[in-house]
This record gives structure tokens, C-alpha cells and sequence, in this order.
């Protein structure tokens, strides 16, 4: 729980402006800070690797330091560090500690701002909408990152998919 405050803080004052920090609550994650106590990057056990998820969450200007943080952390609990989804700006100070970069996948970013559901191009994604909306009672809210401490109502809804469906919960990287 201290730990979970400490990075609530972090994630308040702007650090959780990339909307995955955010997932730190999904409890299956732990947390390395640096040693200013800025920034941090989470990650989560498996086997001989820790698995960050993206970078550094915290000042732009600290997250080097948050890397070389975790970097030993990891090398003291004897694991290889890793960061999944990490951002070209980290590339760099990856390679300079030494890391080896691969690319395994894409992330897409929308502007909100400027996203229109206007036009053929998006006709059957409304008529998903519609159909959702009327036939099933589905609403579709969108939030700011950090806007919801409801975390017990998003469980409720995640336990209920998981529920109608096999497998176990994606946490690590999708909420």
C-alpha cells in the first residue's frame, strides 16, 4: 500500500500522462523508484526476467535515472531486466546501459480531439454503436487517465467478462 501511494503521487503530478501508467493498479504489478522518488517504473516477476511496462513513469528529466534504478534492482534480485512497449525516446539510454532493442509490435495512438465518427469510413463502427447501445444498454464513457478510484467497479466488470469467456485476465498490459 505505501508503495501503490508513493506512485498514485507520481502519477498525479503528470507522471501518469501515458495512459498505461495507470495500469499500475491492476495488482499485478511492483514498483522500482529512483532515487530522487520521482519516478518509477513498474514491472512484474516472471521467471528469471523482471518485465517492465513501458518506461519510466515521472519527469522527463528523472526517467534515466528510474531505468538505471530498476536496471539494478533487478540484477540484485538475479533477473534480466526487460521493458515491453518502450518508446523511441528510450532507446537510446537503453543502448548506452547496454540493452538489446527488438521490436515485437505497434502501438496506435488516437487523438481524441480531432477523431470524428463522421463519414463512410466509419459507418459500420457506428452502427456497432448503435446496436450496442439500444439493443444491449452498453454506454461508453471516456476518462481521463487517474479520472476513476473505482477500481472495485472496473474488477466487477472484469470479473463479469471473464466470467462469459475462458482464460484468465490480460492485466499486465491491457486494463
Amino acid at each position: 500500500p505505501a508503495a501503490l501511494a508513493r506512485a498514485d503521487a507520481i502519477l498525479k503530478a503528470g507522471g501518469g500522462s501515458r495512459g498505461d501508467a495507470w495500469l499500475m493498479h491492476s495488482g499485478d504489478k511492483s514498483c522500482v523508484f529512483a532515487p530522487s522518488g520521482r519516478s518509477l517504473v513498474m514491472y512484474r516477476r516472471w521467471g528469471g526476467l523482471w518485465i517492465a511496462m513501458g518506461g519510466p513513469v515521472g519527469p522527463p528529466d528523472d526517467r534515466v535515472e528510474a531505468l538505471m534504478a530498476f536496471h539494478a534492482a533487478a540484477d540484485a534480485g538475479s533477473a534480466s531486466p526487460v521493458v515491453y512497449a518502450a518508446t523511441e525516446e528510450l532507446l537510446l539510454p537503453l543502448i548506452d546501459m547496454g540493452w538489446s532493442v527488438r521490436k515485437i509490435g505497434e502501438t496506435a495512438v488516437v487523438q481524441l480531439a480531432s477523431f470524428s465518427m463522421e463519414g463512410a469510413a466509419r459507418a459500420r463502427m457506428r452502427q456497432v454503436l448503435s446496436r450496442l447501445g439500444k439493443r444491449d444498454g452498453w454506454q461508453v464513457q471516456v476518462r481521463a487517465p487517474g479520472e476513476t478510484d473505482d477500481w472495485d467497479a472496473l474488477e466487477r466488470v472484469s470479473n463479469d467478462w471473464l466470467a462469459r469467456h475462458t482464460g484468465r485476465e490480460k492485466a499486465f498490459s491491457m486494463g
